[in-house]
């Protein structure tokens, strides 16, 4: 997995860090994926965009870093979005029903519109 950081302007003008992810999350890839993340999140009050628009592949140790993210996110007073739009990533996202607590959203864009 290959991981860039960018930032976005939210809808009312703020920088949001953007986590760019590209790569399978696997047990290969989720500590450098999870300390990423996490990284961005240890300040209060941040709202953390992970893109992973081009992620074709997510087992259970990513569903584990995805958790994580959000567990640190919320302990920390932040925020995490994942933009989330692979078919397949999706289904499993929704098997394991994650989705029930995670803030996914389509597109980065729909993430930012409502900051």
């Amino acid at each position: 997995m290959e991981l860039g950081i960018t930032d976005l302007y939210g809808a009312r003008g703020q920088v949001l860090p953007v986590v760019m992810c590209s790569g399978d999350l696997d047990i290969a890839t989720t500590d450098v994926f999870t300390s990423t993340v996490k990284g961005l999140l240890a300040e209060p009050g941040v709202t953390v965009i992970v893109n992973m628009e081009s992620v074709p592949f997510v087992d259970s140790t990513g569903i584990g870093a995805m958790i994580s993210c959000h567990k640190a996110a919320v302990e920390a007073g932040s925020e995490c979005r994942f933009v989330i739009n692979v078919p397949k990533v999706l289904r499993v996202v929704e098997a394991t029903k994650i989705n029930e607590f995670l803030n996914i959203y389509e597109s980065s864009s729909s993430a930012t519109d409502v900051i």
